[in-house]
């Protein structure tokens, strides 16, 4: 099963915008990166500085992005970008290794240069798993212990139909895409669990209008 990809962040000691110049400065310092940094169009759609490593990696034309918001303050998204990981997809730890890898070095030359102590802050793999919350997780697990997992009879709608209504009525935050990775940890294979959770997805849609 496909790993969630963490959350990965910076806090920053400065406002956002003046972190990403310095980020890309101490980057192009080093010679090992090629930095881009797009005009903004205003805040709400962010501002954002792309790191290009320049050296060897396990992963195809691997790349960074650090990303500021207005309406987050301070805090500094880091995502990671390839366009094609080793493995592919990539895995909790192989994202966080190559965001580890290309971050932390400039972290600390950046915390060297600014008598700073800023740090990545990283998702633990356990948070980033969906989980239902107590008082639903019956009606989930009397769907899923009853239910033909090659092709759902009607009585095992009804018992699926039932969970989103619950859903719905309690107002939990389930997305469809965590509906599926449930849906693929109780044992359901890839496609069939995706297209169960477009059903959720269009169940909760229906009973919010």
């Amino acid at each position: 099963m496909d790993d969630i990809l963490p959350d990965i962040w910076i806090t920053a000691d400065v406002d956002g915008t003046t972190f990403l110049k310095r980020m890309r400065n101490i980057a192009d310092a080093t010679g090992r990166f090629r930095s881009e940094m797009p005009s903004a169009h205003g805040l709400a759609s962010g501002e954002y500085l792309h790191l290009h490593p320049l050296g060897a990696s396990p992963h195809s034309e691997l790349g960074a992005q650090l990303i500021t918001y207005e309406d987050e303050g301070r805090r500094v998204r880091v995502e990671m970008r390839a366009r094609r990981w080793n493995p592919d997809p990539p895995t909790y730890e192989a994202y966080v290794t190559a965001a580890t890898e290309l971050i932390k070095p400039l972290l600390s030359d950046y915390n060297h240069y600014f008598g700073s102590r800023r740090r990545l802050g990283i998702q633990t793999k356990q948070s980033t798993e969906p989980a239902i919350p107590r008082d639903v997780k019956p009606y989930f697990d009397h769907f899923v212990g009853r239910a033909n997992m090659q092709s759902l009879h009607s009585n095992d709608w009804n018992r699926f139909y039932r969970f989103i209504r619950v859903c719905h009525g309690r107002r939990i935050q389930l997305s469809e895409a965590d509906v599926t990775w449930l849906l693929r940890q109780a044992g359901f294979d890839a496609g069939y669990a995706h297209r169960i959770g477009i059903v959720y997805y269009h169940g909760r849609r229906l009973l919010a209008m």
